[in-house]
């Protein structure tokens, strides 16, 4: 008799696409020898076309186990089934978990708190910003997830590899193709300082039915899932959605009232999210971690800077984390806003501080990231 593991493994190449046909099976398949006919009668017991039909009963009755097995191994394709150990508990939970996960990266991560950031793919400079700070004030106590697409995920992702952060892609392809072409770079340094996940056989390339069940699994990984930027019929919300049917958290981030990619954040809001204006709002709902705010770890950079003037001391030590305004800050420090907005530029230049939009300027972390920049 096969092992069970052996069983996903038949599952997933035939029913990728249908992960809930390959939940049924499942728990009734025995032999791999087995697949074709219970797959036939689970066919015709469905209202699929016949064209569907046949196309899935080719795959059963051309499936070679060993083949296939083999092929992963001579092309170094790792990965982790349904039965294995090493399958993540909080993925178990969800309706049709994925029978398999092909990785490349650090399979460790999987085992840590993940939390979920997604957005719009056509974000703002303030989604930008917004998905950055949090990030960075975030810390080391979550992994992020999100789903390597343009836009609000892409940053999540490269801002974690900057700040030495731990970061998950889950793709909406095989691990072996890069989508989109775009990212190349990105998809890259994550496989090697960070991991991919899909729940497609390598060779699959992308469809548009693949990313709204790829988002079941951003979810279901994560703890809660954080929405920054999303239109009303974003991706971004489907994810949403996965996460209260798993009854895990979803938290969001206001917006302008004039931009439409307010629209999904404060209809969560609306229905119940959980509001997140600071890194610190996310961890009141996980209060076993330990949240220690940026200011604190500020307070040694705050030190007299020898390489400053006075001027430049007295305007640094009034940037923070905290986003402030240009006006504001000629106030505090006692400079003029002529001197001060070439100081500010001069720390933006020196990649001491990110200037926001609306003349608000805020510090950048300390952190150096090895991975080089994005």
């Amino acid at each position: 008799m096969p092992q069970k593991s052996d069983l996903c493994l038949a599952l997933n190449a035939i029913c990728y696409d249908r992960p809930q046909w390959a939940s049924i099976l499942l728990e009734k398949l025995q032999h791999l020898k087995d697949i074709p006919f219970l797959l036939e009668k689970l066919l015709y017991s469905r209202s699929v076309s016949s064209a569907t039909r046949d196309l899935y009963l080719k795959r059963a009755r051309c499936y070679d186990h060993n083949l296939y097995k083999n092929a992963l191994l001579e092309n170094q394709v790792s990965y982790i089934t349904l039965e294995d150990a090493q399958y993540p508990e909080q993925l178990k939970e969800i309706h049709d978990p994925p029978c398999v996960l092909y990785y490349k990266g650090e399979r460790s991560f999987l085992s840590k708190t993940l939390l979920a950031i997604v957005g719009s793919r056509q974000m703002t400079s303030y989604g930008k910003a917004v998905t950055q700070h949090l990030i960075e004030d975030l810390g080391n106590n979550f992994v992020i997830v999100s789903g390597l697409a343009r836009g609000i995920d892409a940053v999540a992702h490269e801002t974690a590899l900057l700040n030495q952060l731990q970061t998950i892609a889950v793709l909406g392809t095989g691990i072996d193709r890069i989508y989109p072409v775009h990212n190349t770079e990105l998809f890259k340094k994550m496989g090697q300082h960070g991991l991919l996940i899909t729940e497609y056989p390598p060779g699959v390339g992308s469809h548009q039915t693949h990313f709204p069940l790829r988002n079941r699994i951003i979810s279901g990984l994560s703890v809660g899932t954080l929405v920054i930027e999303a239109g009303k019929r974003s991706g971004a919300l489907i994810t949403a959605r996965h996460a209260l049917e798993q009854n895990r958290d979803v938290f969001a981030v206001p917006g302008s009232i004039f931009s439409p990619l307010s629209e999904g954040p404060h209809s969560l809001l609306e229905n119940g999210a959980q509001l997140v204006q600071s890194a610190q709002d996310v961890y009141k709902a996980y209060p076993y971690l330990n949240f220690v705010s940026r200011q604190s770890a500020e307070k040694l950079e705050d030190l007299p800077d020898h390489s400053f003037t006075l001027q430049e001391q007295s305007v640094w030590t009034h940037v923070s984390s905290k986003p402030i305004h240009v006006d504001e800050l000629s106030c505090r420090s006692g400079v003029p806003i002529g001197p001060l907005l070439s100081m500010v530029t001069q720390f933006e230049i020196t990649n001491r501080i990110s200037c926001l939009p609306g003349q608000y300027v805020v510090r950048k972390s300390n952190k150096k990231g090895v991975y080089g920049s994005f």
